[in-house]
């Protein structure tokens, strides 16, 4: 389920409008805006509709309806100005682009901010890790805390993000999307972060990214946009690209974390306990801290990681030992990795929101780590790998493998290029199940799941995995 846009209250004086638009007319009496919204369905009386222009809808068709509902004014593009009539209470602003143009709203308002801001992005784990990140930081300035809600990661909801930045916030953590080259740089643009966080560079959204040194390059940028403004830069020591990158730029301070022997902040253990948390210890720039995470796998020991050495360039003044296990064990996104209990009594690990090559694996051995501990059968039920171009035949066919050295009690791959998957399994000697829909899988899996079974949904969110458990007869949930 998509993440909602919050609503925002955002001034925009007449002066501070004129900066970044052209203006068509100011009406009588107009005195600036209050909020800045691109949902017609939404208008707060005294906002600025922003008509966003996208494959799927078109902003401009809706002017007059925001303007009914109590718009004070409109961003227009300037090739859609003369198609345009509108109530003359109403002022009209034009951009050449308002995708960019909201981009700048948001730059404005961000720079009225007078406390930090990072930003993080990767080709994985982003979300988790700024869940992680914000619990940290509000166990260290509570209600200061400003963060992206769910995954507003990409050019809309990214501005919309920085204009819900209030008085009362100190900190900000943005994350930040991509699936085209420069997106990263627009966004860093936008959000001018003082400190840059990296989760990983692996095979992502290939189709508009190209290979991975073209995901490199992209993501990257942020790592770019923050050292030339002297900031700090956060990375995973563990993954050799971000290593190298973590050498080659400058920054004011730089942090590694992972399981490597250079990271700053490092895991030293991780185990599964009997109640499936899994129980940490790190060494945090020379001091070490114990905490239990109900986040799972070494995506998990690493998001915590990431957290802690967020927190350290954030607020170097640090939080005890009993906040920092408060917030960790707190910490997550729902819908997100979640663990929870089917009603045959089957424990369902469901990450069936996004995948790719890298998460696919770090997710089956999650599972499969976690299968181990609670003596239980392992079921992977795997989705396509979507927007992978090129790549995908070859990538699905690895992963096919890789399943396969798993030695899961059942294997189900499901949609597209799965076949391929399903059929490098079987090459492996896996007895493997191919379908082409959720439904198909579910039907297949009906009636066969007992409370000795862990299964594994992971896919990219367009196969809706979820549907595979998820009937009025078999509810599932949430794990205590």
């Amino acid at each position: 389920m998509a993440t909602p846009i919050p609503p925002n209250q955002a001034r925009f004086s007449v002066a501070e409008l004129r900066s970044l638009f052209s203006v068509v007319r100011f009406p009588p009496g107009f005195d600036g805006v209050s909020g800045v919204t691109s949902d017609s369905r939404n208008v707060p009386r005294g906002a600025l509709f922003v008509a966003l222009a996208g494959e799927r809808f078109d902003g401009h068709a809706f002017l007059s309806q925001a303007a009914s509902a109590g718009a004070r004014a409109v961003l227009a593009e300037e090739s859609r100005l003369p198609s345009l009539e509108l109530p003359p209470d109403v002022a009209v602003l034009a951009a050449a682009d308002t995708l960019v143009g909201l981009g700048d709203l948001g730059r404005l308002h961000r720079r009225r901010f007078r406390g930090r801001v990072a930003a993080i992005g990767g080709s994985a784990g982003k979300t988790t890790t700024k869940s992680v990140c914000r619990a940290l930081l509000d166990a260290a300035r509570p209600g200061r805390v400003h963060a992206t809600p769910g995954n507003l990661n990409n050019r809309i909801g990214v501005p919309m993000t920085l204009l819900t930045l209030g008085e009362s916030h100190e900190l900000s953590v943005i994350e930040l999307g991509t699936n085209q080259q420069g997106e990263v740089r627009e966004l860093a643009r936008i959000v001018e972060p003082e400190v840059a966080l990296l989760t990983l560079i692996d095979l992502e959204h290939t189709s508009g990214l190209g290979d991975i040194e073209g995901v490199a390059r992209e993501e990257l940028a942020l790592y770019e946009a923050v050292s030339a403004r002297g900031g700090t830069l956060i990375g995973n020591a563990d993954d050799e690209r971000l290593r190298a990158a973590l050498r080659r730029f400058d920054a004011a301070q730089k942090i590694g974390y992972g399981e490597h022997k250079s990271a700053e902040v490092r895991v030293l253990e991780r185990r599964v306990a009997s109640d499936l948390r899994m129980d940490l210890l790190l060494d945090v720039l020379g001091r070490k801290v114990r905490c239990r995470t109900r986040l799972m796998g070494r995506p998990g020991a690493l998001a915590v990681a990431a957290g802690l050495a967020l927190l350290s360039a954030m607020h170097p003044e640090g939080i005890d030992e009993e906040a920092i296990q408060k917030a960790v064990f707190d910490a997550g996104e729902a819908g997100r990795s979640s663990l929870g209990t089917h009603a045959s009594g089957a424990l369902v690990l469901d990450d069936s929101y996004n995948a790719n090559p890298a998460s696919m694996a770090a997710g089956i051995e999650s599972a499969r780590e976690l299968a181990r501990a609670a003596g239980r059968r392992l079921t992977l039920v795997l989705g396509e790998m979507r927007e992978l171009g090129e790549q995908s035949p070859l990538e699905h066919e690895k992963l096919g493998s890789l399943a396969a050295q798993a030695e899961p009690y059942r294997l189900l791959f499901v949609a597209g290029d799965m076949r391929l998957a399903a059929a490098r399994a079987r090459a492996a000697g896996m007895s493997a199940e191919f379908f082409e829909t959720a439904e198909e899988a579910r039907d297949a899996l009906r009636g066969s799941l007992t409370p000795s079974d862990l299964v594994l949904l992971k896919g990219s969110r367009g196969v809706a995995l979820e549907r595979v458990l998820l009937e009025d007869s078999e509810r599932r949930s949430n794990h205590p």
